[in-house]
């Protein structure tokens, strides 16, 4: 049976809120208990972008997701910051796209809603004791998980180790928490984005969306430069709380840096090597070289900025973003 396309809003709607139920009970609003929770808000926001870019009409969706808010927030208010969050992610995604933005304009569009997800789940509670705690947990979890018995100064000896690469480990992410929380955001929008488009289209042919051209001529706006020139002088200047804010400015345009750099070894690799040793590449880098792999690609995607590496026209498309 076909669902008419003026249904689409009241049908995701109804879905949206099987997933609050889902959600509430678990109490789990970033869905990191598994991966099937984790995959909930991709797919709230996914399926509300889909209805949009394929139904229109501004006017029902947002009546159906202003409805769908309420009804979250008679089955959990504490789950409907998040829910109002992912829908109106979908919606302004689906909006961005429809409009033919730009990949990072689309992007930022679908990010603005999460700010609220953030605000209401980690700003109550800081990052130290977020993670702290989290840490808590792992160690108790390694206490339970060792076998009864033996040597018990071996025993204590591997706890107090762990331990201590737990508050290392935590110390360091209470410092780069806002790059790493940036990096997951953009991790899921853009799963949400791609999800959004391929299925949309799959969905219904007459819809005409910015073409996107192969990732090897992808590449990153010049102003990710100026967002490290500031985080660099603010490290510099050592005033206050700002050498950790510089250090996290850099961290998140080290990673745009990144994605540009891997495309400019995917287009130069694909022209100068053979498909077997692409993959031989590949392979050896990403099992033995990784953290190398991603400083280099870095590196090599700033450079790209001035060189051009790849030697592609100024006039042409210069990639999504």
């Amino acid at each position: 049976m076909t669902v008419p396309r003026t249904a689409y809003p009241a049908v995701v709607a109804a879905a949206t809120l099987g997933a609050t139920v889902v959600i509430a009970r678990t109490g789990d609003v970033w869905g990191a208990g598994s991966f099937l929770l984790g995959m909930l808000p991709v797919a709230i926001s996914t399926a509300w972008g889909i209805s949009y870019l394929v139904a229109g009409s501004l006017r029902r969706h947002s009546l159906a997701a202003v409805g769908t808010i309420v009804m979250a927030a008679t089955i959990s208010p504490t789950v409907t910051v998040a829910i109002t969050a992912y829908v109106a992610s979908g919606l302004t995604l689906g909006w961005a796209l429809g409009r033919r933005l730009r990949f990072d304009a689309v992007l930022a569009a679908g990010l603005l809603p999460m700010v609220l997800v953030v605000a209401n789940t980690l700003v109550p509670v800081s990052s130290e004791d977020l993670l702290t705690e989290y840490g808590r947990n792992l160690t108790e979890a390694l206490r339970q998980s060792l076998p009864p018995g033996g040597d018990e100064v071996t025993r204590q000896t591997l706890i107090a180790e762990y331990e201590r690469v737990i508050a290392g480990t935590t110390k360091l992410l209470v410092r780069i928490w806002p790059a790493v929380l940036f990096a997951g955001l953009v991790g899921e929008i853009g799963l949400v984005m791609v999800l959004v488009r391929w299925l949309a289209i799959l969905a219904a042919k007459h819809i005409s969306l910015r073409p996107w051209p192969p990732f090897p001529q992808w590449e990153v706006p010049f102003y990710w430069v100026w967002v490290l020139a500031v985080g660099l002088v603010l490290i510099v200047l050592r005033r206050g709380s700002s050498p950790q804010i510089g250090i996290n400015l850099v961290l998140v345009a080290a990673l745009m840096f990144s994605v540009h750099g891997l495309a400019v070894q995917v287009n130069l690799l694909g022209r100068l090597c053979p498909p077997w040793l692409r993959i031989v590449f590949w392979t050896v880098t990403a099992f033995c070289f990784a953290p190398f792999l991603l400083i280099g690609s870095a590196v090599l995607g700033l450079c790209d900025q001035w060189l051009n590496l790849r030697k592609r026209s100024p006039l042409a498309d210069s990639g999504p973003v």
